[in-house]
């Protein structure tokens, strides 16, 4: 695969080989160690990680039922179908297009709309195994593609950065007028994520699939705001448009919680506190993200078994 020697993961999800990069970069050190540790973690303790995010979703879920007024009437399960199979298949291009992206950033890798597609598809399905699952497919597709291991490992963790920088430097924008905290917060996790995209990239970068890399995310965030939107107009909820681009944010920050399959439950939870910020019940916020990861899951799974049964 590549030169450094980080190398693959076995079929249980952990990295093997040391690297060969030179002992003075320390980013690359840094991550040849983290990336591995949070594998074996996720690896012990899955079963108590899914249990509690299970527990956490199922809960969460049961209580912010109670405290929403979910009006399911015939007219809503057209719009929520319309969510699912309008909303999902987008964003899995858009996925796509990241991983496109993240081969010529730093690589300058070509990588197919095929093998980008099946890459989103199974990365999102590998979140939900004992390893940070998406990070670890796409390095191994980028890395099949002819990409080093050292370039692909900086160049996914530069473009998951620039999504949780892009994500909270919009959210900053909008809480600026409801929040000064809250904003300032926002604001900073936006400066700290950017400075580790940029430190991952270092001099080794396009700036036009930079670029390209900043639109993705932006339109991201955008369609997943929809989404929560159509699906708060769908149970009755009082959600509008900056609300849901706030309570999108959430979705790149829990996302980083590699312990969590998927950031199950997390992402909820999170959604639930920034529901409160803008000022909606918590429970709206759950019951939106809540729906929506339900809606992706039905688009998901299926794709996922085909092209298992495809590869076989």
């Amino acid at each position: 695969m590549g030169t450094s020697n980080l190398r693959t993961f076995t079929r249980k999800g952990n990295l093997i080989g040391d690297s060969d990069e030179p002992d003075g970069n320390v980013f690359e050190g840094i991550l040849n160690r983290l990336i591995p540790f949070v594998s074996r973690v996720r690896d012990q303790y899955r079963h108590a990680a899914l249990g509690i995010a299970f527990v956490l979703f199922i809960v969460g879920g049961l209580a912010a039922l109670q405290r929403v007024d979910v009006d399911l009437k015939g007219s809503a399960w057209p719009i929520l179908a319309a969510v699912a199979l309008l909303g999902v298949p987008p964003m899995m291009i858009l996925n796509a297009a990241e991983v496109r992206a993240a081969a010529r950033l730093s690589s300058n890798v070509e990588l197919g709309w095929r093998p980008a597609i099946e890459t989103a598809v199974t990365g999102t399905a590998a979140n939900l195994l004992p390893i940070p699952g998406a990070t670890l497919v796409r390095i191994d597709a980028l890395a099949a593609a002819g990409a080093s291991t050292s370039d692909a490992l900086r160049s996914n963790v530069a473009v998951g950065a620039i999504w949780v920088s892009v994500s909270a430097a919009i959210s900053a924008a909008i809480l600026a007028g409801i929040s000064a905290v809250t904003a300032i917060i926002a604001l900073s996790v936006a400066l700290a994520a950017g400075s580790l995209a940029k430190v991952a990239l270092g001099d080794r970068h396009d700036w036009s699939w930079l670029g390209m890399v900043l639109a993705i995310e932006v339109a991201s965030l955008g369609l997943t705001a929809a989404r929560l939107w159509a699906i708060g107009s769908a149970l009755g909820t009082n959600i509008g448009g900056q609300h849901a681009i706030v309570i999108a944010s959430s979705y790149a920050v829990t996302s980083a919680v590699s312990i969590f399959p998927g950031g199950l439950g997390l992402r909820e939870g999170l959604s639930s506190g920034l529901a409160l910020v803008v000022g909606l019940p918590g429970s709206t916020g759950f019951v939106v993200s809540a729906v929506d990861r339900l809606l992706g899951f039905a688009i998901h799974l299926p794709m996922t078994a085909a092209l298992s049964a495809r590869r076989r």
